[in-house]
């Protein structure tokens, strides 16, 4: 197997992280100029897999630097034309033997070019360079569900092919916060998804949010975190995704508003019942309306969350307030 070089981030950093069981740690690369088989990492390695999906929302609005959310930096623009990451490993064996577990699920991209390749770095043990094809960068969401995959093949599991035996491997043996999380996706199946997420995208490539508010309010704060911001971090992987979806199926309306009309797409897809174009009614994370506040004066305000007990929403990125929907609505100025 051919080995590649690697020059690590060792900037000192301020991570505001999770703790996990399985401490896989990431970051994303760009090629050395003039050197095909060397890399260098944008950032510290991270534990936490949001970060990264807030670098692919960042590149997304074609923005190079990401400040204020939870002590994590980015300089520079990532690489979009594939998709480059380090990974420092659990269990080479197991990683090794998973690898094609992801390679048998990015096969229902209808447009993948190339299959995911893996090298090692020269003389560093369980350091790993993955190459893989820029259908993975088609959204946040697939940055989530891809770094969440390269996690869970780090697990003791049997040798197959199908990601379906995997989790249920781990979810069977209670292996932490893993655990939870594959429960959750149990509801929905990975496949349909990938196959059909160029019409998920075409409803929202956001995932619920106005790339002109993340713009202006996600990746220019400096010091504090920007509500916003945190509440993109928090809610816009994977694992949030299908709790949308699996709420929208049981009708028992939405767990996080976050993803809701991806969620919505996904389920009209699968179901062709309702038409993509209908999918986008009512309130988003990130819109900005006009509501009466105290001595019936007027301001504009940002939708930060929404379900069916409470919507909150800041003023100006401050304070952030709660209210019934109800009384929301009813204070709407058009």
């Amino acid at each position: 197997m051919k080995e590649v070089r690697l020059i690590n981030n060792d900037d000192v950093n301020d991570y505001n992280q999770i703790y996990q069981e399985m401490n896989v740690k990431y970051s994303l690369l760009k090629r050395v100029e003039g050197e095909s088989d060397v890399f260098r990492e944008l950032f510290p390695k991270v534990i936490c897999r949001d970060y990264m999906t807030d670098c692919v929302a960042a590149a997304m609005l074609d923005e190079s630097i990401i400040c204020g959310i939870y002590g994590f930096r980015l300089n520079e623009k990532i690489e979009m034309s594939e998709l480059l990451m380090s990974v420092k490993v659990i269990d080479e064996k197991m990683f090794k033997q998973g690898i094609k577990i992801i390679r048998n699920l990015e096969r229902e991209f209808r447009d993948l070019k190339t299959p995911l390749q893996v090298y090692p770095v020269i003389g560093s043990n369980n350091n790993w360079v993955i190459v893989a094809d820029k259908a993975w960068l088609k959204t946040p969401l697939l940055m989530s569900l891809f770094s969440f995959l390269i996690r869970c093949i780090n697990y003791k599991h049997p040798n197959c092919v199908g990601y379906e035996k995997l989790f249920k491997h781990i979810s069977n043996n209670n292996v932490g916060n893993d655990t939870n999380y594959i429960k959750s996706l149990k509801g929905i199946n990975l496949r349909t998804l990938i196959r059909y997420i160029d019409e998920i995208v075409a409803t929202d490539p956001a995932l619920g949010f106005s790339l002109g508010m993340l713009e202006g309010s996600m990746f220019d704060v400096e010091g504090d975190d920007s509500p916003l911001a945190e509440v993109y971090h928090n809610n816009s992987g994977v694992i949030g995704f299908v709790n949308n979806v699996m709420s929208i199926m049981d009708g028992k309306g939405y767990s996080s508003f976050i993803g809701r009309t991806w969620a919505r797409a996904y389920c009209n897809i699968i179901n062709d019942s309702v038409p993509l174009e209908t999918v986008g009614e009512g309130f988003r994370i990130g819109d900005v309306v006009s509501i009466k506040g105290d001595y019936d004066a007027v301001k504009k305000v940002i939708v930060l969350n929404i379900n069916q007990h409470y919507i909150s929403y800041t003023f100006n990125y401050e304070e952030v307030l709660c209210c019934n929907p109800v009384d929301f609505v009813n204070n709407l100025v058009n």
